[in-house]
């Protein structure tokens, strides 16, 4: 079986445009999320705080869903090219590893400085 992908020059501006958005996005919850903390710190208050934390973690989850997306276009291309059935299964398993660990960081307070 072969697979041709053919793209128009419009699909490869469009694709363009997504990448710039989810940067952006990355961005501005990067920046929203250290104002955020920062303020709630200073006012007293626990909800920004936990709104600035918010940030963090829909920076984090961002992240995981990139991860996802590629493990799912390996696991089809190594199907479909290859014929590898097994590429998509793997690529979940590190993926939810990736998650677990990721959630257990979060549980324990951990790694939220580094998210962004």
């Amino acid at each position: 079986m072969q697979l041709t992908l053919t793209r128009s020059a419009e699909w490869l501006r469009l694709a363009r445009v997504a990448k710039l958005l989810a940067w952006a996005s990355l961005g501005w919850l990067c920046v929203e999320g250290t104002v955020a903390i920062f303020a709630g710190v200073v006012a007293g208050s626990i909800a920004l705080v936990g709104f600035g934390l918010d940030s963090a973690i829909e920076g984090t989850q961002n992240l995981l869903c990139a991860g996802l997306a590629v493990g799912v276009l390996a696991g089809l291309l190594g199907n479909a090219l290859f014929g590898l059935w097994w590429v998509d299964p793997a690529a979940a398993l590190v993926i939810s590893a990736a998650a677990v660990q990721g959630g257990s960081q979060a549980w324990k307070g951990e790694g939220c400085e580094a998210c962004c």
